[in-house]
């Protein structure tokens, strides 16, 4: 006979589809059936399995949709455990299987889970989250070619948001107003690009063939895909794939020297610009997409976007002469981004250029400096000056209360400095009219300032 399981055995939606069901939406849905709260039904299986390194009580972290359904060491426990206690093999519903291909960054979203907007309303109350649709780099519905929305945002009105306790937690529900279908947006979905359409497609091929035992993905044939992609597109230049796809210099190079792995966007992008198919790539082979990739400009999938410049030497010597004769002279930082260029790459092809410009810069800033010094020290002057006509002893409290600005007794910036300064000299000019205004006064001679910083001039 059968062992009793601790839940009930929730079949895992779409799998070995495109549209297989992600880890969070199945919590989601298994959850709903036990009229339980997902962060309740987590608790309950770390509970009764005793995960180790996860505590219940902690409800905070337990419903993380990257950690679900990525591969992290948490993600991967909860489904172990999952399955201890529905029965079911839900491996498909996780990206956990591909850990030895990816390193874990930019892999699923890290913020609210995304819903096509036409597929929810299409399936009515029987919807259930993709894993197509949390990856990082997916941003449209292969299916109707629209953009996908974020399950944070609603389209009702701010009056109509339902309090916390009695919001929903279900795959294709608005879980702020409880709209089914999502349909509390009025306006239609946006319209996906080609490129967004050509990535989600593909990732959609890797997310129904990832759980196959019969597909042979390691992270050898991966670098083999990549090999066979450089020789065929590039020349076998490793340097020129990484700079035509938008990459860093040496990306591809470290990819192929084993010395990292390359994570899910970067991959995609170099595969777009290659026209290549990602699931060929994967199997350690090149071969042209079925669908058209790139069209002249790389899309842009990573979170960093490396600009190329077509600034020459000659060019970079140009500007350094005329940012030496210009007044004020910019720093050497301020003309190489101008230039699209390493500051330390003109340092060391143009070192005679960058040493007269840091000279230049050098001069004027010390010239700045003390034309600022000396502007503050006769400001502070003019403030200890209003305190004598007044009749208030000059003391570090009052020239501050006087000049409305805060000097710390132990700075060492320029106002501190010039403070000193005009103290100094006010001292050394009027010592016996100053000992007369303490005299009449001698609480005001506090070193400490009760100035807000909120009132204070710039």
């Amino acid at each position: 006979m059968r062992e009793r399981t601790l839940f009930y055995s929730l079949d895992l939606a779409g799998v070995g589809t495109p549209d297989v069901e992600s880890m969070d939406s199945y919590l989601c849905r298994l959850a709903h059936e036990h009229c339980l709260r997902p962060k309740d039904l987590i608790e309950t299986l770390i509970a009764a399995y005793q995960c180790e390194g996860i505590s219940p009580g902690q409800r905070g972290r337990h419903l993380n949709h990257s950690k679900l359904n990525g591969h992290t060491r948490f993600g991967q426990q909860i489904l172990n455990t999952l399955e201890q206690a529905t029965g079911k093999s839900l491996g498909a519903s996780a990206l956990s299987h591909l850990s030895s291909l990816f390193p874990g960054m930019h892999f699923a979203n890290k913020c609210a889970p995304h819903y096509c907007p036409k597929c929810v309303q299409e399936e009515s109350e029987h919807s259930h989250g993709r894993l197509l649709w949390q990856l990082n780099c997916v941003q449209a519905c292969p299916r109707h070619r629209v953009r996908l929305r974020p399950t944070d945002e609603c389209g009702a009105q701010a009056q109509k948001a339902l309090p916390s306790k009695h919001r929903p937690w279900l795959p294709g529900v608005c879980p702020t107003c409880g709209t089914v279908g999502f349909r509390c947006f009025e306006n239609d979905p946006q319209t996906a690009t080609d490129d967004e359409v050509w990535v989600a497609e593909q990732m959609g091929r890797v997310v129904a063939q990832s759980h196959q035992p019969s597909v042979p993905w390691t992270e050898d044939s991966l670098r083999q895909g990549i090999a066979a992609l450089v020789s065929a597109r590039f020349d076998g230049s490793v340097v020129k794939a990484s700079l035509t796809s938008g990459l860093s210099r040496a990306s591809v190079c470290e990819w192929l020297g084993k010395r990292a792995r390359p994570n899910l966007s970067s991959l995609v992008q170099l595969a777009y610009q290659a026209e290549a198919d990602i699931v060929s790539l994967l199997d350690g082979r090149y071969l042209l997409s079925p669908t058209s990739g790139a069209k002249g400009k790389a899309v842009q999938l990573t979170n960093r976007q490396y600009r190329r410049s077509k600034t020459n030497l000659e060019e970079a010597r140009i500007a350094l002469i005329a940012a030496c004769d210009a007044y004020p002279p910019p720093p050497i930082s301020e003309v190489a981004k101008l230039l699209g260029i390493n500051r330390r790459t003109m340092r060391t092809k143009l070192p005679q250029e960058c040493t007269a410009l840091a000279e230049r810069y050098a001069e004027y800033r010390a010239a700045e400096l003390e034309s600022n010094y000396a502007q503050a020290v006769d400001f502070f002057s003019k403030c200890a000056q209003a305190l004598t006509d007044k009749g208030v002893a000059v003391t570090w409290k009052t020239l501050q209360g006087e000049s409305n600005l805060v000097v710390y007794t132990r700075g060492t910036t320029l106002r501190t400095r010039a403070f000193r300064e005009a103290l100094r000299r006010f001292q050394e000019k009027c010592p016996v009219e100053n000992d007369r205004n303490f005299a009449k006064n001698p609480a005001s001679h506090d070193a400490v300032c009760t100035v807000p910083l909120s009132t204070c001039q710039p």
